[in-house]
């Protein structure tokens, strides 16, 4: 009776092994690992454009180059501090 337990033990662990390791290996695959790189290259690309557009709008603020001034104003300014 014992030896009939442990032969189905190591039938199922054999089997869990080989579908785990199949599923690893599917994954592994270049197609699957170049489709990863690139989408995480897509995420960090996207972060980063964010990040710049976010900080653009910060420094417009900081310099006084909102959209909604008038652009003669904008240079009046500039001319001022230039004296």
């Amino acid at each position: 009776m014992p030896r009939m337990f442990y032969i189905a033990l190591g039938a199922a662990v054999g089997v869990v092994t080989v579908r785990r390791a199949a599923r690893t290996l599917s994954s592994l695959t270049p197609q699957h690992m170049a489709g990863s790189l690139v989408q995480s290259v897509q995420d960090f690309v996207a972060d980063v454009r964010e990040g710049m557009a976010e900080r653009e709008d910060e420094l417009r603020q900081a310099l006084g180059l909102d959209d909604t001034d008038d652009t003669d104003d904008v240079s009046d300014r500039a001319a001022s501090h230039l004296v």
